[in-house]
């Protein structure tokens, strides 16, 4: 966006100074802190406002300050014989002649009808006059043309004062600023806009804990983000020398999902070593082998991102292809890489979850095949987990136990036991145990310990 803008500036102050124009337009970006390819259109206003412009302040002998680019002064008597010109104006009015035919060059000027006529009285009610002025070609200039007279105290003319400004120029100028501003301030918006659909993609990832599934909805809502033909996931296998494919979306995904490769093969290989993003705009040039050959057509172009898990290496998020035709650019980069953080966060949750539910799988087994009834209480006595020898011990049938206050279903009393061993140990008595005969729902006596 920045090297349009200085390039522009550049090519229009060289009509001016055409020696020192990329200089001085260098010096400017840099006085408010940018550089020629990264100014943006503001920052250029204010370097011309601050810098460029001030410097352009030319001051010859008896010559007004020039205040912006393309206007100049003239000086003429009052029979109209040039005094003095602005370097500028010699240049842009293609005068270059004026010093050597200065009689040539005003009757030019009067042609024109820049130049006051001489000969021609002028009111001396009038303090000054303005114009528009049509060049022909092949300049083709619009000008503003201020004059204003130098009188004598007798009431004649003794000298006329110019000041002319190329409105071509400077409003032209001003204008492409402004354009490229209003650009940027689109460009920003749609920039806007795609970050709020990547928070919102990326949101609808983190709600969900099975693996799966997000699995799943990483390559559907990566796939929609930037609008990518395929997109997988690789993740990295526990013996960290291969990884594999667990999940697809889109053209020729049924080749790629259930794959696994050596670690050493292929660029997701080289994402998950390195741990590095790539963007290849031309894989017919700079790419290698997709999913170990498995594509019947390789991409145009595609993006690798690396996924993480508590800071470690995990997998990859790859994105193959453009759906609308064209390349992928850095901003999908940018985009893919926001939403893999969000990716990156919901595979840990989900691992976490999934190890989560098979601690507590594998626990309830244990504890449902031992031979000894286990009961879990909170402070308030409710039933928490029972296994299936509790059950069977204190006779409770199916769909009965956690979520009910133990006295109430052990004894059909609303308050607990006198002495009851749970509450002994709830406050501060520390282990409590106590035998107990419990008659069960068939009527039979069971001596039980506590």
């Amino acid at each position: 966006m920045g090297n349009p803008i200085f390039q522009s500036i550049t090519s229009k102050l060289a009509t001016q100074i055409p020696l020192f124009a990329k200089a001085l337009v260098t010096q400017g970006v840099e006085y408010v802190g940018a550089d020629p390819y990264s100014v943006t259109p503001s920052q250029m206003k204010r370097a011309l406002d601050e810098y460029i412009l001030p410097r352009l302040q030319l001051r010859g002998k008896g010559a007004e300050p020039i205040d912006c680019i393309g206007e100049g002064t003239i000086r003429t008597d009052a029979a109209g014989r040039i005094l003095e010109i602005s370097p500028v104006l010699l240049h842009f009015l293609d005068l270059g002649h004026a010093a050597e035919r200065p009689q040539e060059a005003a009757e030019r000027l009067v042609e024109w009808g820049i130049l006051h006529p001489p000969g021609e009285a002028w009111d001396p009610a009038r303090a000054c006059a303005s114009n528009k002025v049509e060049l022909p070609p092949p300049l083709e200039r619009t000008l503003e043309v201020l004059v204003t007279p130098l009188m004598e105290p007798d009431g004649s003319v003794r000298e006329f004062r110019y000041v002319v400004r190329d409105v071509t120029l400077t409003e032209g100028l001003l204008r492409e600023v402004f354009d490229l501003y209003e650009t940027l301030e689109r460009k920003v918006a749609e920039r806007t806009r795609q970050l709020s659909e990547t928070e919102r993609l990326g949101s609808l990832v983190l709600r969900e804990l099975d693996l799966r599934r997000v699995l799943r909805l990483i390559t559907e809502k990566a796939r929609e983000l930037v609008g990518a033909e395929t997109v997988f996931v690789t993740l990295l296998n526990p013996d960290g020398a291969s990884y594999r494919y667990p999940a697809a979306r889109g053209r020729d995904a049924e080749r790629i999902e259930g794959g696994e490769l050596p670690l050493e093969v292929g660029l997701c290989g080289w994402v998950l070593q390195h741990k590095r993003p790539l963007l290849i705009e031309d894989m017919a040039r700079d790419g290698g082998l997709v999913a170990g050959g498995a594509l019947p057509r390789p991409p145009t172009s595609a993006i690798y991102l690396p996924l993480f898990r508590r800071g470690e290496i995990a997998g990859g998020l790859t994105a193959l292809g453009k759906e609308a035709g064209g390349r992928f650019t850095e901003q999908d980069l940018q985009l893919l890489a926001i939403f893999a953080n969000h990716a990156s966060i919901a595979l840990e949750n989900a691992s976490l979850y999934h190890e989560v539910r098979r601690s507590k799988e594998f626990l309830e087994t244990v504890v449902n095949g031992v031979g000894v009834g286990i009961l879990v209480l909170d402070r308030d006595l409710r039933l928490l987990s029972i296994n299936r020898t509790a059950r069977r011990l204190w006779g409770v049938p199916p769909g009965r136990g956690p979520g009910e206050r133990c006295h109430d279903l052990f004894h059909g009393r609303a308050r607990p036991c006198a002495g009851c061993p749970a509450v002994a140990a709830f406050s501060g008595a520390g282990e409590a145990v106590r035998e107990i005969a419990h008659r069960d729902s068939l009527g039979r006596t069971r001596h039980l310990t506590l």
